[in-house]
C-alpha cells in the first residue's frame, strides 16, 4: 500500500523499494603518503518503483500532472509511505520517503492479444528514505 499525503492507494502489483548507497572518499595523510585512507562522502538514494493495475483512480496520474506543469511546489510530498501489511491487515514494515514527486509516469502497454493486466507505472524521485 502507498501513503500519498493521507490517501492511502493499494492495488499494486510491484514496489521496488530503492537502493541507497554512501560513496567513499579516497585521501592521503601528510606524513604517510604511500598510502591512501577511506572517509564517507555523500549517500544517494535510487528512485522508488511503482506498479499497479490501471483503473478509474487517477491519483497518480493527477500527481504526475503537477509536475509536468510546473507545478513542483505543489507536487512535492513531505512525506510518502510504502506499507506492508501482513495476514491481518497490520501495517508490518513501513518505508518513509521525504520531498517526493513523480518523475516519470509510464502508461499500460494494449495489446489485444496479450493476457496481461494493464499497469501503469510511476517512478518517483526523493531526497531520502527511513525504515520503520
Amino acid at each position: 500500500m502507498l501513503d500519498l499525503g493521507g490517501k492511502e492507494l493499494d492495488g499494486f502489483t510491484e514496489i521496488q523499494i530503492p537502493k541507497h548507497k554512501t560513496e567513499k572518499s579516497h585521501f592521503r595523510a601528510g606524513d604517510d603518503a604511500a598510502h591512501q585512507q577511506q572517509l564517507w562522502s555523500t549517500t544517494s538514494y535510487e528512485d522508488l518503483v511503482i506498479t499497479r493495475a490501471v483503473d478509474n483512480d487517477l491519483t497518480l496520474f493527477e500527481w504526475r500532472k503537477k509536475v509536468q506543469q510546473g507545478q513542483l511546489d505543489e507536487a512535492r510530498e513531505d512525506s510518502i509511505a510504502v506499507i506492508l501489511k501482513d495476514e491481518q491487515g497490520v501495517s508490518a514494515l513501513r518505508w518513509e520517503f521525504e520531498d517526493a514527486w513523480p518523475k516519470e509516469y509510464r502508461t499500460p502497454d494494449l495489446d489485444a492479444a496479450s493476457h496481461k493486466i494493464a499497469t501503469e507505472t510511476l517512478v518517483i524521485a526523493h531526497e531520502g528514505m527511513t525504515r520503520k
